[in-house]
This record gives C-alpha cells, structure tokens and sequence, in this order.
C-alpha cells in the first residue's frame, strides 16, 4: 500500500513532464446535461468570486490525479501472473482510490479558493446571496434535465492498450486464449486488472507467440503471415507485423516482463490486450 501511495504521490508532481493520457470517460445525455449544469454552475461561483482562474487551475489538478492514476497501474504491471488476478486487482483498486483521494483535495481546495475570494470580493452577506443564486440555478438547471434519457453504462479501461488486427489476434488467442479465459473468470469484471492479466499470459508464452503470430516468414508463422496477405492494411499496425512497426514487441518474455519505465519520480506502463 505504501509503495503504490508513494509512486502515486511522485507520478502527480510530475505528470506534466511525463504526457500521459488517461482514455476520457463516456458520458450518456443526462450526465452531459447534468454535467453542463455544473459547469454553468462553476462559473457562477468564480464570477461570484472574481476568480476566472479557479476552474482551469482546479481542472490541472484533477488532470494531474487521472495522468498519475495510469502511472499508478504502471506499477501494477508487475502484479501481473497469467491467468491470476487477485494481486492485479487489489493494486488498480489502490490507485483508486488514491486518485479519488487526490481528486477530493482537488475540489476541495477549489470550492475553499472560491468562498475565501468571494468574501473578499462581495463581502459576507453579498457573497452568501450570490452563492445561493448560484445553487438555485444549477437546481433549476437539474430539474431540466429529469426528463434526458438515462446514460447508458460504457466500461472505458484506463490501461494504455495498442491496437492489433483480427489476424494477429486470432493468432495470440490461439495460443494464449486458455490463459485470457482463467483471466476473464478471475478479474472480476475489473478491464485495468484483465489487460494486466492478459499481459501477463503473452509474457509466459512470448517466444510461441513471437513465432507464429509476428512477420518471421518461415512456417510458424505462415497462417498469420497467409492473413494479412488477404488484407494487407488490415496488419499494418501489428506489432512485428510484415508491415508493422518493427521496433513495437508484441510481448516481453517473463525473464523480462514488463516493467514501468521511470520518467523523473514519475512511473508509467504501457500495456496491450
């Protein structure tokens, strides 16, 4: 618990440097109303406070805790066992909370910023009424959207994953798809946790896989290489692919599996399923 604390507490002082990019959550309509509620309502309270700034510096925070969030998982590559998950998913679970934490203090200090300022700016009285307008509109606001159709639940996992062709992937299942099953059974439904564990799988069988499934031209590997030459831009953006990018492995053998790269305090992970 203290090492990922520690990595998670490092990787928000310096996500900045570091260019991480978490995959954005997807929103149904009434979120988005909801959600465009309290942004008008953000800016009613910073107009109260005189402080245009505090939304873009209270939206750097929470960005910072997300990008420190995927270097977390970053380091729970390394709980990674194929076909095993308890240790996967105890340790995404932990960089949850921990962003949810750092997310917390985010907003926290926005909405402090924002009343100290307010209170300067109107004084006590004037600042409480214009709060209060401020609550009654995003109340009406809501209100409004009651009658939006419900957002529909889309699972977006936060793991960075590379994307690869049915050929080659067809081929990896081949090889590995007893592994990704014990995953699937024992990930608990956990998508961060799954392509850990799936990661995993391919670093036990790397040197199977790097002979059948990538561009090697001999015949192991001639049911893949016979794939994409049905469609040849459909593997273009295979990893070791005929005509792929040839410096992107498609696994890490277990001797050497992977492991999070360091920049500065920061960690982070590159995965694929």
């Amino acid at each position: 618990m203290g090492g990922v604390r520690i990595a998670f507490a490092a990787a928000i002082l310096t996500a900045t440097l570091a260019g991480w990019l978490a995959p954005p959550a997807h929103a149904g309509p009434r979120n988005e109303c909801a959600g465009a509620c309290q942004d008008a309502y953000d800016d009613d309270r910073t107009a109260c406070a005189g402080d245009p700034d505090a939304v873009d510096d209270r939206e750097e925070c929470l960005s910072l805790a997300d990008d420190a969030r995927v270097a977390c998982f970053g380091v729970c590559t390394d709980e990674g066992r194929p076909g095993r998950c308890t240790l996967a998913v105890e340790c995404v679970e932990r960089c949850r909370i921990e962003r949810n934490r750092a997310a917390d203090g985010c907003r926290s200090r926005f909405a402090t910023r924002v009343r100290l300022m307010c209170r300067e700016a109107l004084g006590p009285g004037g600042c409480r009424t214009c709060l209060s307008s401020a609550r009654a509109s995003r109340r009406e606001c809501r209100q409004d959207c009651r009658g939006t159709p419900p957002a529909t639940a889309v699972t977006v996992t936060s793991v960075v994953t590379r994307r690869r062709s049915a050929c080659q992937q067809q081929c990896i299942d081949g090889v590995v798809g007893g592994c990704y099953e014990e995953c699937e059974d024992r990930c608990e439904g956990d998508p961060d946790a799954l392509a850990i564990c799936r990661t995993a799988c391919r670093s036990l069988s790397c040197e199977t896989l790097e002979r059948r499934c990538t561009c090697t031209e001999t015949a192991s590997s001639a049911a893949y290489e016979q794939c994409c030459a049905s469609n040849p831009a459909l593997c273009e953006d295979d990893p070791g692919g005929c005509d792929g990018p040839g410096d992107t492995p498609l696994c890490e053998t277990t001797t050497t599996r992977p492991q999070p790269t360091t920049t500065g305090s920061a960690t982070t992970t590159t995965t694929s399923q």
